[in-house]
């Protein structure tokens, strides 16, 4: 009788149900014990990590940026843990995907917050409108009433969106209301702008 050969690839021991990191969050949650929960999302937070380092550090301020979206991405994560299925594929990759996406957000929000500065400095210095066509829309502002006239000035200075804690700060209105009343605005603003028909 011939020995038998060895197998080519050592099999990996089979992990029990317990012992998957997927189990055991949806297990942590089941049992009300959030700090298990968030221990265990770090431990399978590595390759997110790494990911965001490589791709995205440098857009996010160094190091400090990183951890900052790791660990946002998993307080996401731990408040839409009861969405989790692990039967579904693996907790770290879930967790990846959702750090993915925000680093991927911040990077396009700063972007665009740079180019509506960059737009809003420009206009209101005069390099890429006519003078006729800021004293224009300068002055349909002034024409419009409060408070409408106050989120569109606010809006102006961030370069057409205001953050709305400043506006409810300034105006103290509670934020549906703002969000209300900044339409408005804008409608309003529109209709003084468009040409009349003659």
């Amino acid at each position: 009788m011939e020995p038998a050969l060895p197998a080519p690839f050592p099999e990996e021991p089979a992990r029990s149900r317990e012992q998957e990191p997927g189990h055991r969050f949806k297990d942590a949650l089941q049992r009300h014990d959030p700090g298990l929960a968030v221990r265990i999302l770090r431990s399978v937070s590595r390759p997110l990590r790494r990911h965001v380092e490589l791709r995205y550090g440098r857009r996010l301020g160094g190091p400090c940026g990183v951890d900052e979206l790791v660990s946002e991405a998993i307080e996401k994560v731990l408040m839409n843990g009861t969405q989790y299925n692990p039967f579904k594929g693996p907790l770290g990759f879930w967790l990846w995907r959702v750090g993915d996406r925000l680093a991927r957000d911040v990077v396009r929000s700063e972007r665009l917050r740079k180019d509506r500065e960059h737009e809003a400095a420009s206009f209101v210095r005069g390099d890429n409108a006519s003078a006729l066509i800021r004293d224009f829309v300068l002055e349909a502002i002034e024409s419009i009433q409060e408070p409408y006239r106050t989120i569109l000035g606010v809006d102006l200075e961030f370069g057409g969106r205001a953050p709305a804690a400043q506006l409810t700060e300034r105006l103290g209105l509670g934020i549906q209301t703002l969000y209300n009343l900044r339409r408005q605005a804008r409608t309003i603003l529109a209709e003084k702008l468009r040409p009349e028909s003659t």
